[in-house]
């Protein structure tokens, strides 16, 4: 077993990243004021750097600063795949699941739907679903879950890190509220649901990741997630219930697998270099 990094080195290593994480976010939205370009109906570059600017900076870390793990073990996370199929079932349902029942729970409560309940996208769209699916999963979770949990779980619980990272997280998500035509991103209730949805998702993430040691499964996650939401109309999600609903939903569900299996996020910290 490797040794524990040190609580310095931890703290110096997350505050690195966290610098080149919010810069790398601000250049971009800073490129996006510039180019008069506003990320809900136009396209800049400004915007895929946004988009991978946690694993960027994790990956600048990880190489120039002293004890932040390096760059290949960061980057081997990415290939551990050999994981019991239940993982893998986990992590590329649960999302679907909950999205599709909050949809569901919408309709049962009385929720007007136009139409079909899922939007199956054309095969002209499916390609525009690429990117946007790779940038959330790559372009994300070597930074969240392949370097920020692991450094935190170092010194902290599974659960500690966990929730350290999702505010991380919801944070940076909020990038496009200071971002061309971002003030109708600003309401209360959408702040308030980024943060405790996202919060809720890391508390799940970061339990995959603990349990397997596999960037992998969090990435497959993730992009679950966004698969989901894609099916989803998008006046449903336009609308403050259905996303309420999948707020509540993951957070009831990471509330449930905190009891039921409280070992696994209240022990000593579980994650080695």
């Amino acid at each position: 077993m490797a040794k524990q990094t040190s609580g310095f080195s931890v703290g110096r290593s997350i505050f690195a990243w966290s610098a080149l994480l919010f810069g790398f976010t601000g250049v971009g939205v800073l490129w996006l004021w510039a180019a008069h370009v506003n990320p809900d109906n136009g396209f800049s570059p400004a915007i895929i750097v946004i988009a991978y600017a946690s694993s960027l900076a994790a990956i600048l870390t990880a190489w120039l600063v002293r004890g932040a793990g390096g760059l290949g073990p960061l980057l081997r996370q990415v290939l551990v795949w050999r994981v019991s199929l239940g993982w893998y079932a986990l992590a590329l349902l649960m999302p679907l699941a909950l999205v599709f029942a909050a949809v569901f729970l919408y309709v049962l409560g009385g929720g007007k739907v136009s139409g079909a309940w899922l939007a199956v996208p054309a095969s002209g769209d499916i390609g525009g679903m690429i990117g946007p699916l790779i940038a959330g999963a790559l372009g994300e979770e070597i930074g969240w879950r392949g370097f920020a949990q692991r450094l935190l779980q170092q010194r902290f619980t599974v659960l500690t890190a966990s929730l350290l990272v999702g505010l991380f997280w919801a944070t940076w998500h909020l990038w496009p509220i200071i971002a061309p035509g971002g003030h109708v991103h600003a309401t209360s209730l959408e702040v308030f649901e980024t943060y405790a949805r996202l919060i809720a998702t890391a508390v799940l993430y970061g339990w995959i990741f603990a349990r397997t040691k596999s960037v992998l499964l969090p990435m497959l996650a993730h992009a679950g997630h966004n698969i989901a939401v894609d099916l989803v109309p998008s006046a449903l999600l336009n609308g403050t219930a259905v996303p309420l609903l999948i707020t509540i939903l993951y957070g009831a569900v990471a509330i449930a697998v905190i009891v039921a299996r409280p070992g696994h996020f209240l022990g000593s910290p579980a994650a080695r270099n």
